[in-house]
């Protein structure tokens, strides 16, 4: 595709160097009432506009639209199509990038999770919060199972008694839990697995 975007005075003949622009009284104060306006200053000024739309104008050329001052609406299409090749989204919308460290922008769908009975959810840094209800094991390779497996370890299991384990609140119980590997944990009701416990648990890890 084309651009008829170009710089002006592309071989800075004549111009300002940035150092006389950047102490120019007229390029920080503006043009006076009837105030000479100097070829210098005027191509250093018309060269610094130029080339920033110039290069956009070439952008939006390499990304397959033609650049042209002759209809300013076709250009805002051209401008929103290319911002949004570039990022990635043909709905002209913008997205982080997966973050990996601590000063970067992240993208809210890393740390997915659900929000069910049995769930997760996935926090910055690579912490792991998961939780569900789940009956007693009966013996000992009657694992429970994690929602997803933890990439690394779970560090802690929290148990808590439900109210449908047999004799309700009249049970005299302690928890016994015992977490196996990054997918499944076992865990019984007074010492025993005599089965009839019900409970909520809430595993962390990463």
């Amino acid at each position: 595709m084309s651009t008829n975007f170009l710089q002006w005075n592309a071989n800075q003949t004549n111009q300002q160097n940035d150092t006389a622009y950047a102490n120019d009284t007229q390029r920080a104060g503006g043009a006076g009432n009837n105030a000479v306006f100097p070829a210098q200053l005027a191509n250093k000024l018309f060269f610094q506009q130029s080339t920033m739309v110039a290069a956009l104008g070439q952008v939006i050329s390499d990304y397959g639209h033609n650049a042209s001052d002759n209809n300013a609406a076709d250009l805002v299409i051209a401008l929103k199509d290319t911002f949004a090749a570039r990022n990635g989204n043909a709905t002209n919308t913008f997205e982080a990038a997966n973050g990996t460290s601590g000063n970067n922008v992240v993208n809210y769908s890393q740390f997915g999770g659900s929000l069910a009975t049995t769930g997760y959810q996935r926090l910055p840094g690579g912490l792991i919060i998961q939780w569900g209800y789940v009956s007693e094991s009966t013996n000992n390779t009657d694992y429970r199972s994690f929602p997803i497996t933890f990439p690394t370890a779970c560090r802690s299991l929290l148990v808590q008694l439900d109210v449908a384990t047999t004799l309700g609140w009249g049970g005299d119980y302690g928890t016994i839990v015992q977490i196996v590997d990054t997918t499944k944990f076992l865990w019984n009701a007074s010492g025993s697995f005599a089965g009839g416990g019900w409970a909520y648990f809430i595993a962390i890890g990463h």
